[in-house]
Order: C-alpha cells, then structure tokens, then sequence
C-alpha cells in the first residue's frame, strides 16, 4: 500500500469509530433516561407508569442439546439439535426474557418472528410505558 492509501485508510477507521463511539453515547443516554423515569416511578406506588421504556434485542449464536435421551452410547452427544436464541432486555429493570427457538419450529430471523416475538414480550412483561426505545444489534 502506498502512504496515500495508508492515509486514507486509517482516516475511514477513525471516522468509523466516531461514529460508533456517537452511536453507543447515544445507546447509554437513552438506557440512563429509561432508568432514571423508572426509578421515579417506583417511589410513587399504585400509579400507572407513563415513563420511557428501552428495550435492546437480538439473536444469539445457536446452541445444541441432546436429541434424544434414549440414545445409547457416544452418539447421544453427538447428534444435538439446534436452538437458536432471542433475547429481549429491558435495562431499566435489570431484565431480560430469552426465547429459545427449536430448529423443528425455526421460522429464521426475518422480520416477521422478530416481530411477533417483541409482540409478545410487549403483552406479557411490559409495564404500561406509553414511551418506548428500542435497540437492534446487526440488523439487515
């Protein structure tokens, strides 16, 4: 490489490290906010929470598990099925809910099952916020 491109290379690096470093401040401020409305919230009992809610999501890397326990031997080990994880965490309150997704049930990562599962998790655990802040992790 030429010092030119050396250059410009370093250049693009820190610019990107800027930006993420401006990306996850912004990330903090919102979770600081967030916890700072729920704390103010938990000191008045019996009223219906009106605050900012920051969730953070994203899938896991797959596990395995044992397929079948009444396989004998070695080979109990060595055909696991595959779970894929999605986790959903609500960092005001020290929170987060895991879905385990079995490979037989595994409708992929679109939209649609990443949906339905904050759907779902907004119905069962949420507390009522009327605002809400989400975070994704390597959405495409």
């Amino acid at each position: 490489l030429t010092e030119e491109e050396k250059f410009k290379r370093i250049e693009a690096a820190e610019a990107h490290l800027k930006a993420a470093k401006g990306q996850r401040d912004y990330y903090n401020d919102q979770c600081r906010q967030a916890k700072h409305e729920h704390e103010a919230y938990k000191l008045m009992t019996g009223s219906h929470y009106e605050g900012m809610m920051h969730y953070s999501f994203d899938f896991a890397q797959n596990v395995t598990y044992p397929s079948n326990p009444q396989q004998l031997g070695p080979a109990y080990f060595k055909s696991g099925r595959k779970c894929g994880i999605f986790g959903i965490s609500c960092e005001p309150r020290c929170f987060q809910d895991n879905y385990l997704i079995d490979e037989e049930n595994d409708a992929g990562k679109g939209s649609n099952s990443t949906i339905s599962m904050l759907h779902h998790f907004s119905e069962t655990y949420a507390v009522g916020e009327r605002h809400l802040r989400l975070h994704a992790d390597n959405c495409v």
